[in-house]
C-alpha cells in the first residue's frame, strides 16, 4: 500500500478492503472468516477512499482517475461506475445509514450524492 492508502473493515467485520497502487491501482478484499482473497481492478489511478455498504455486500471506491465505483464484496464484480472528471485529491466516499445513497467528495470542494442501485440482499 502507498502512503495514505485507504482501508476499511465491513460492517460486521468479516471483510477487510485495502487499496494498493503497487503494480497498478487495485483494491484487495479479504474474507477474514475463510481467508479467501480477491483483487478488484478498474481504476486507472490510485484509490484514495473506500467505504462499505451498511450490509457489507458492496464497497465503494474513489480514485484520482475521477471515478467512483461500487464493487460486490463476494464476487468482486463491478456494480456501478460514476465518472465525475475531478482528479484533484478528494477521496472521501460514505454510504448513508440505509445504504440507498453514496456521498462522494469531489476535487472542486463539492459533494455528489448518488442514489445507489437496489439494496443488496444477504
Amino acid at each position: 500500500m502507498g502512503n495514505g492508502a485507504a482501508r476499511s473493515f465491513g460492517a460486521d467485520a468479516p471483510t477487510l478492503a485495502a487499496a494498493s497502487d503497487g503494480s497498478g491501482p487495485s483494491v484487495g478484499l479479504w474474507d477474514l472468516a475463510t481467508r479467501a482473497e480477491r483483487t478488484v481492478t478498474g481504476h486507472t489511478r490510485p484509490v484514495l477512499g473506500l467505504a462499505f455498504h451498511p450490509h457489507g455486500d458492496w464497497v465503494a471506491t474513489r480514485s484520482l482517475d475521477g471515478t467512483s465505483r461500487l464493487w460486490d464484496t463476494s464476487s468482486g464484480a463491478d456494480r456501478g461506475r460514476f465518472d465525475f472528471g475531478h482528479t484533484r485529491p478528494a477521496g472521501a466516499v460514505a454510504f448513508s445509514p440505509s445504504g440507498r445513497h453514496l456521498a462522494v467528495g469531489l476535487g472542486n470542494g463539492l459533494i455528489a450524492i448518488i442514489r445507489t442501485p437496489a439494496t443488496p440482499t444477504r
